[in-house]
């Protein structure tokens, strides 16, 4: 017999966890692929179809199932390699960009990452070569390691004062980066 504190792996049953996913939002809608990351909320998590995507509109909401989510986030790798992406909206909705989220996006020619972003991942906007114009909002607290790594047609940045952290090799190979204000 066992007391009370003994433990025994012969006679312990297995735990068996069950997810309702049911609860848990998986969905594609108009070319982008969500997953929920809160209770009414949703990242950007995939493209459809990667190698035909030109433009790229991040609603601030997307219903689903007669449930409608606010998008928060653009998940790491999310437009990654999306090598004719030449322009994306991000709603003010979103407060993360994850790592790798467009990397990779070599056509890209601008960005406005809005107030509510507070985080730009590693690597968010790394080897978008023709990215010539990032705009970053007053929200933003910290910029990843190498976060716009070799956008080689990057000529200027202002950087808002609230930024408390800057990675490193944030704009390494940024030859054309004249102008950096903080």
């Amino acid at each position: 017999t066992l007391e009370e504190d003994e433990y025994s792996p012969a006679t312990a049953e297995p735990l068996v966890v069950r997810i309702d996913k049911s609860s848990i939002a998986d969905f594609e809608h108009e070319g982008l692929h969500y997953m929920g990351n809160g209770a009414n909320s949703v990242a950007v998590v995939d493209v459809v179809n990667r190698y035909q995507m030109i433009t790229a509109v991040v609603p601030p909401t997307v219903t689903f199932s007669d449930k409608t989510y606010t998008v928060t986030e653009i998940g790491n790798e999310a437009f990654e390699d999306c090598v004719y992406l030449s322009s994306v909206t991000i709603p003010n909705t979103v407060t993360r960009i994850g790592d790798y989220a467009f990397n990779w996006c070599r056509a890209l020619l601008s960005v406005v990452i809005p107030e509510s972003v507070t985080r730009i991942g590693d690597y968010a906007f790394g080897y978008c070569s023709a990215l010539e114009s990032a705009i970053i909002g007053d929200g933003i607290q910290s910029i990843g390691n190498a976060a716009f790594y070799h956008c080689s047609a990057l000529t200027s940045i202002v950087l808002p004062e609230g930024v408390t952290s800057i990675g490193d090799k944030a704009f390494f190979r940024c030859e054309s980066l004249n102008y950096l204000s903080i």
